[in-house]
């Protein structure tokens, strides 16, 4: 019985290890777990750390994307508009003026003697003028949408040099104009001259450039005159202006002075003027010309406020009667009138139909219409209020509206276009303007002097009696209007559509009624072969009625032939006609039996002085402009003798007159190795308008031979054959005691009909080493040495008759 009774303690301690060997495999299974735990632990956070380099490396790639797309769109050349955009922001938004007592003094309104208008009005026909202009660039997207134009990182860092300079003074508002706007419309035209559509739209035939001085061809004499002239004076008191100031300022007694009398006018030229550089098919140099003038104001000296108030329209006759106790509103306008003078005075001497002053806060846009130059029309552009900060554009959404045809260049490179495709005036409409139009009078000396001392005028704070003008409807729609879009466009102005350009935009000088310089809404463009150039000076269309024909000897000039060396010769020296010259039946006068010039040269001198100082002299400026001279082509209508003639103003008459002495002196090489010249042309009764960039007038002109055409451009004749002619032609001068002293190619040409290059330009030529007048007084002083001396030879022909006679035949000039 015993023996069936179970073992207990071996049954507790198998149960003891089941739940002890069940315990291990549950720690095991949970150690297990715990390591598969941990195990999927680390590897969720490796799979999260991966997770998180991935995006880190990906948020550096956009980052560097980003900064590299960043670094392109500012690096990277722009487009039109983003150009625009781009120097309104960084450039023209830097504008900071120093305080007026720190700045430049004077007055800004000088006209004295000057030509002015009768009328200043609005010109109510600047939007419409202007917006065609867009619509023509617009009409070629490839020019709004490539990247042509400078870089944003260059403009940026234009801006911050430009926001480092306040304006005090004529130069720095030249400085900023020359940085923020001239820069900038120079290279968009130059580039539209380089669009070959663009090209024939506007009639662009070169590029243009902002200058400052034109030539040498200005009221200003040369250094070593001026030391001809130099007197001493003793100490002497400079009185003031007027009387009334003088009162309140003690006079100064000055120390001797070394000073320079002179008879010129002081220098008239503009402060600033647009030059068109035209191409000249087959010819190495340009024809360069005047676009149109700026006037610069400093806005110390001319506030905005002073010209918002001052400018309107006007009566100028009535403006000059201005008394000294009228109201600051009155004196603001004669203020304002004296200022756009200036800058009429130059449009009408130069036939220019377009100008502007500049201040840096404002342009005042001028226009003389054609058919009434006593009239001068005026738009007044304010970029900076009437953008704002912002232009409104947007490289994400180039159709929405916008403000880029207000900015500063935008106005100005629009004006520069319709300048370029309106032609210059010719000299009859110069002349008649100048004779008739009356002259700006200093009635208010003291008024200028209070603009630059009295408080409420300099500040530009507005006067009591100020009733601001409303803006005209065609300006208030050029306000509106948003030309600079590439998508969505649009019109430009109710009713009207866009036409082209002109094909034709000269015009003949006759003073006729019509409106000169908007565009010919009603001409049809016609294909490119049959457009003619555009012509600066005077116009080669139909002629009106009573105009003299092509086939009279007062035909157009332009398409004139010149006369040969033959003919002139003849001419000169009294010989037959040359039956090979092409204007020989105009000579003959209608005796075509007769074989003699139907003139002596004293009476062809007399009588193209007799035409030129008429109204409708016939002559064409050449835009070849020297050191002293401009050169220009010639008519004699009377007997239809065409040659060229260099013009020069009063303070280089010596050299023109030193040149016709060499001349004279080598009369033996004339026809062969240098010009036939048959005199000179004294126009100081009747003062011709100069045809480049300075007011001084040209009276004087010596009258020469068409010469030929650059050696370069004769390549048909050969290097060798030309160089072996040009140092014969050299030779031959110096065999005659001249020494050219100017020789380059410049001063050396092909002549087809003499198949001879000839030698121009004799200005610095000086006969044995010395010049004219020198020469002539060694002649003298060997005179009187060989009297009195028997070792010394006299030379024949040395004696004072013979110089007296070649004196008197050196420089014939007939006047009247």
């Amino acid at each position: 019985m015993a023996s069936d009774s179970p073992d207990y303690k071996r049954l507790f301690r198998e149960e003891r290890q089941r739940r002890e060997e069940a315990e291990r495999r549950e720690k095991s299974e949970t150690r297990l777990r715990e390591e598969a735990e941990r195990r999927e632990q680390s590897e969720t956070r490796l799979r999260e750390e991966a997770e998180r380099r991935e995006q880190s490396e990906t948020r550096l790639r956009e980052e560097a994307e980003r900064r590299r797309e960043e670094a392109e769109s500012v690096s990277r050349k722009t487009t039109l508009p983003e150009y625009l955009d781009a120097c309104h922001r960084y450039l023209c938004l830097g504008l900071t003026i120093q305080n007026a007592d720190s700045s430049t003094q004077g007055s800004p309104a000088n006209a004295k003697d000057k030509v002015r208008p009768h009328k200043i009005v609005a010109w109510t026909k600047y939007a419409e003028v202007m917006g065609s202009v867009w619509e023509h660039l617009r009409q070629n997207p490839d020019f709004f949408e490539q990247r042509w134009f400078s870089s944003l990182s260059h403009l940026q860092g234009s801006g911050q040099a430009i926001r480092r300079k306040q304006i005090s003074s004529e130069v720095d508002l030249s400085y900023y104009a020359t940085n923020t706007v001239e820069n900038q419309v120079e290279e968009v035209v130059n580039l539209v001259y380089a669009h070959p559509t663009l090209r024939e739209q506007f009639h662009v035939e070169g590029t243009v450039s902002f200058e400052s001085h034109g030539n040498m061809l200005s009221g200003e004499a040369p250094l070593e005159d001026d030391f001809e002239q130099m007197t001493l004076t003793g100490a002497k008191e400079r009185p003031r202006r007027s009387n009334r100031l003088a009162q309140r300022h003690p006079p100064r007694i000055e120390a001797p002075l070394v000073t320079v009398e002179r008879t010129r006018p002081p220098p008239t030229h503009a402060d600033r003027i647009c030059v068109y550089r035209k191409v000249r098919p087959g010819l190495d140099n340009h024809q360069v010309d005047p676009l149109f003038p700026i006037e610069y104001k400093p806005p110390h000296k001319v506030p905005l406020g002073l010209i918002m108030e001052g400018l309107g329209d006007m009566d100028v006759d009535q403006v000059l009667r201005i008394e000294p106790d009228e109201s600051l509103h009155e004196k603001r306008r004669y203020v304002v009138a004296a200022i756009i003078t200036q800058a009429y005075s130059y449009m009408i001497k130069t036939g220019l139909a377009y100008g502007y002053v500049y201040t840096g806060e404002a342009i005042i846009f001028l226009h003389v219409p054609e058919h009434n130059y006593s009239t001068v029309q005026y738009f007044l552009s304010v970029p900076q209020e009437d953008v704002g900060k912002s232009t409104g554009w947007s490289a994400n959404d180039t159709h929405r509206e916008n403000k880029l045809h207000l900015t500063s260049v935008g106005q100005v490179l629009a004006f520069t276009l319709q300048a370029l495709a309106t032609p210059v005036r010719g000299s009859a409409w110069r002349r008649n303007a100048q004779t008739t139009l009356p002259r700006w009078t200093a009635v208010l000396e003291e008024l200028l002097e209070e603009a630059e001392t009295t408080s409420p005028l300099a500040k530009g704070s507005p006067s009591s009696d100020y009733q601001p003008s409303p803006r005209q409807p065609g300006e208030e729609q050029y306000m509106r209007m948003s030309p600079v879009m590439t998508r969505a466009r649009r019109a430009l102005l109710p009713g009207r559509a866009c036409h082209p350009f002109p094909e034709h935009p000269t015009r003949v000088d006759d003073g006729s009624d019509d409106d000169d310089d908007t565009l010919d809404t009603e001409t049809p463009t016609r294909p490119a072969v049959q457009r003619t150039s555009r012509t600066r000076s005077t116009a080669h269309q139909e002629p009106p009625a009573g105009a003299p024909s092509s086939e009279s000897p007062s035909g157009a000039v332009q398409d004139r032939p010149y006369c040969t060396q033959a003919c002139l010769r003849g001419l000169q020296q009294g010989r037959p006609l040359d039956e090979h010259c092409p204007n020989v039946r105009y000579h003959q006068q209608g005796h075509h039996n007769g074989n003699r010039h139907r003139i002596s040269r004293r009476t062809f001198l007399r009588l193209l002085h007799h035409e030129l100082v008429g109204t409708t002299p016939l002559l064409k400026e050449l835009g070849i402009h020297g050191a002293s001279g401009c050169l220009v082509k010639v008519v004699l209508g009377s007997h239809g003798y065409t040659m060229v003639a260099k013009g020069t103003t009063a303070p280089f008459f010596g050299r023109l007159k030193h040149e016709a002495a060499i001349y004279r002196h080598l009369d033996a090489l004339q026809g062969e190795h240098i010009p036939v010249c048959l005199g000179a042309v004294d126009m100081r009764t009747a003062p011709l308008p100069y045809w480049g960039w300075d007011l001084a007038d040209v009276v004087h002109l010596l009258v020469l031979s068409f010469a030929g055409q650059p050696m370069h451009r004769c390549a048909e004749v050969g290097r060798t054959q030309l160089q072996a002619q040009a140092q014969a032609a050299l030779r031959a001068i110096r065999a005659r005691n001249v020494e050219h002293k100017d020789v380059a190619a410049r001063n050396i040409v092909y002549n087809a009909e003499t198949q001879q290059v000839q030698i121009l330009d004799f200005e610095r030529a000086v006969i044995g080493g010395h010049s004219v007048k020198e020469e002539q007084h060694l002649k003298r002083r060997r005179f009187i040495l060989g009297a009195i001396s028997p070792n010394l030879k006299r030379k024949k022909g040395s004696g004072p008759g013979q110089k007296s006679r070649s004196a008197k035949r050196s420089f014939e000039t007939p006047r009247h």
